[in-house]
């Protein structure tokens, strides 16, 4: 837990140093956990470690495709908007997903590309549970042209460099420790942030810098990666995420 809170922390003065969207003198303020503080239509969001803030919820977002590839079970250990306390309150982590694969497994899985677009990566972390590139540790940014930047941390290892192009499914690195995970929880922490076009591609090669995080929708098998698969398409904001894996069914990537 002390760790978990360690997390927190960090992330807060990643937000208020590096948030690229200022606060708006017309924003209500609010309390984080109570969504009855902000009008309806709206969710209250940590913008900083001192204020919290209303903004307009996201009605229709858009798909990106599964992050891991065919036949890896794959579970949600942390969700969007989750309780205060947790690292997924920030302006630019809230609609994040921490995903893992098989913890029993010889080596850590490959990720992919959920949108084409340009690259911008960060591999200079080679230590485990640890502040380096900010807390989010070695990480790739996918910046599409439709103003969407897919945001990939605690990688251990990157398969891309800064200035590359992608492809939807193409290979990008391999799921990790490194930056501020908790101990012993190799995982994804996957986001998809709104308007990176504002500053420029070159803006956001600094290590940390994020627009602020947007829901999405994920197509998947929801009963693992068995040979009847049961597709659905969901909301981020609706993904079942729990601590112990044990307690929900693993996703796997809808062939």
């Amino acid at each position: 837990m002390k760790a978990r809170f360690k997390i927190l922390y960090w992330f807060g003065l990643v937000v208020s140093l590096f948030c690229s969207q200022s606060i708006l003198a017309s924003e209500v303020r609010c309390k984080y956990g109570q969504p009855s503080s902000c009008p309806e239509g709206q969710f209250c969001i940590n913008s900083n470690k001192d204020l919290a803030v209303c903004r307009s919820q996201t009605k229709s977002p858009k798909f990106i495709d599964f992050p891991f590839g065919p036949n890896i079970p794959v579970w949600c250990d942390q969700g969007n908007l989750t309780p205060a306390g947790n690292s997924h309150t920030w302006v630019n982590t809230a609609f994040a997903l921490d995903l893992h694969s098989k913890r029993s497994q010889p080596s850590e899985a490959t990720v992919h590309a959920v949108f084409s677009g340009k690259v911008i990566a960060y591999s200079e972390c080679n230590s485990v549970n640890d502040k380096c590139g900010l807390g989010f540790g070695n990480q790739v940014k996918i910046l599409n042209t439709d103003g969407r930047m897919a945001f990939y941390a605690h990688l251990k290892n990157v398969f891309v460099k800064t200035g590359n192009s992608v492809n939807l499914g193409d290979p990008i690195g391999t799921e990790g420790m490194t930056g501020w995970t908790g101990k012993n929880n190799p995982h994804l922490h996957l986001s998809i942030h709104e308007n990176w076009r504002t500053h420029g591609f070159d803006y956001w090669k600094q290590t940390g810098y994020l627009p602020p995080s947007i829901p999405f929708k994920l197509k998947y098998c929801k009963n693992g990666c068995s040979d009847k698969c049961v597709k659905v398409a969901i909301d981020s904001r609706e993904i079942p995420c729990r601590r112990r894996s044990k307690e929900i069914q693993a996703m796997c990537r809808a062939k």
